[in-house]
Formats: structure tokens, sequence, C-alpha cells
């Protein structure tokens, strides 16, 4: 134990006089086979669980939140189709599958913590509410900062808890945007 100590912290074996406690840990993993049966869904830890070295666990279940609280909000106060709850399984599933596969790695010493763990290129250009696109910018990819026309960033118009679509060409809006889901403010 003093010789790893040392080897691994500033400290020096010396200064390793005595271990008072010690345990075995064993890292979970774990993915739910479903986020959605009914009205019951799975978000967060109850969903997946991660090792603590991939630091994803927080990140993907604020995420799950997220993603799942505007889609309830859009249903329960907007009179969007229960369809629409469908699509949260359907997006969030493949990202949580694809952080559990990196921080079991990275626990295992086979990947490295890097750009992949930002979870800045993540988006649903193949979700079920996106419509493809030709082009740089497809539906589903995450929005681009950029000047909105008022004076403000993209990033701040996006920013709180409310929906937004952002449309962009005719015929850009998705089927759902005809349930009252839509309001301009």
């Amino acid at each position: 134990v003093r010789k790893l100590v040392a080897a691994r912290t500033h400290l020096t074996a010396d200064d390793v006089t005595e271990v008072r406690w010690a345990s075995d840990f064993r890292p979970r993993a774990a993915l739910a086979g479903r986020f959605r049966a009914g009205r019951v869904f799975l978000a967060g830890d109850a969903a997946h669980v991660h090792s603590p070295a991939g630091g994803q666990g927080l990140n993907t279940s604020v995420q799950d939140a997220y993603n799942l609280g505007w889609k309830l909000g859009q249903v329960l106060l907007r009179g969007a189709p229960d369809s629409l709850l469908d699509s949260y399984e359907e997006e969030r599933r493949p990202v949580a599958a694809d952080m559990l596969g990196l921080s079991t790695r990275i626990h295992r010493g086979q990947e490295e913590r890097g750009t992949n763990t930002q979870q800045l290129g993540l988006g649903y250009r193949e979700g079920p509410l996106s419509r493809g696109r030709a082009g740089l910018l497809e539906a589903g990819d995450r929005a681009p900062d950029g000047a909105a026309g008022d004076g403000r960033r993209l990033f701040d118009v996006f920013r709180g808890p409310h929906f937004t679509l952002l449309a962009v060409g005719p015929g850009a809006l998705p089927p759902y945007a005809d349930h009252g889901m839509l309001r301009t403010h």
C-alpha cells in the first residue's frame, strides 16, 4: 500500500503510517431494458448505472430528465400526442448505452477521458422526431451557437426549461408540430 500511494500521489511511502479502513470496490454497470412501461418512466440511475471512472452518470441523468421533462410538458400542458413520450426511450437509451460502454472502457484502462466524455457531440439525427436533411446541419444535431438576429446568442435563446424548435427553411416543421405544441414568443 505504501509503495502504491507513493507511486500515485505526492506522498512518500514514509508518509503512510497506518491504513484505518479498506474495502474492495466493484463497479456496477447496468442498463435497463426499457425506459418506459406505460405511465412509468426510468431516468438517471434507475435507467443506467455507470462506473464513476467515466464521470458520466450525472451528466447522462440530467440529460434524461431534460429530454423527458419537455416531452411530458408538451403532452400534459399542450395536447401533444402521447406517442411523443415514446421518443424518450428511442433517443436516450442509445446515448446511455454508449456512455455506459465508454465509462466501462475508461474504468478498465482501455480508453482515456477526452472530448468523448464532454458529451458535446450528442445528437438525435436518427431519432424519431428528426427528419434527415442533406447538409452540414441536419435535424437532430446539436444546434450551433451564433447570432440570433436580435443581438442575443442562440445559446442564450435556447437556455432554460422551455421547448425550443429550430426550423430552417420551408417545410422544415416536423409532423408533430400541428398538435398545438408550438407557440411564438
